[in-house]
């Protein structure tokens, strides 16, 4: 089969051959610019390249923060246990001294005086005689309140 195109052409009218010729002229056009129209609008690599790099700087200083961050806390939560370890330290050492100068008011108010001897003169016949203890104060009420105190403070930190 072969193509006779001055004979196809021939039995195109004049408008139908306008148009065909358009329509090539339209597609050759179209097929030679359109890659570089297409180009044109699409975003350059080279500046997608720089805008990844750039956020790829800013996503290692991000992480190098957190981890000064990270680092201060960790800092800080030492400082905080240390903190109240000496806080906790502190207060028992205290505990213990008011229980100490409880347990030594308890100790001067606990005295028993004992009986006295009385030497006489030899003149008078007697040579001693036996005295009754001297009266001592009732500490009662303020020994079983230092009691409570101790008991409170040992048992009930």
């Amino acid at each position: 089969m072969s193509f006779d195109i001055p004979n196809i052409l021939s039995k195109f009218t004049r408008t139908q051959r306008i148009v065909a010729l358009v329509l090539l002229l339209g597609t050759t056009v179209t097929l030679t610019l359109g890659p570089s129209i297409i180009d044109s609008f699409a975003p350059d690599n080279k500046s997608l390249h720089n805008a990844i790099k750039l956020q790829r700087k800013q996503i290692d200083s991000l992480n190098i923060d957190l981890f000064n961050q990270s680092q201060t806390i960790l800092d800080l939560n030492r400082k905080i246990v240390s903190g109240q370890q000496e806080c906790t330290n502190a207060m028992s050492q205290r505990e213990a001294e008011i229980v100490d100068l409880i347990r030594g008011i308890k100790g001067s108010l606990i005295t028993t005086q004992p009986e006295r001897l009385l030497k006489m003169a030899p003149d008078s016949g007697v040579s001693m005689m036996m005295l009754p203890p001297e009266p001592v104060q009732d500490n009662a009420k303020m020994l079983k309140a230092l009691n409570e105190l101790e008991y409170k403070v040992k048992h009930h930190k």
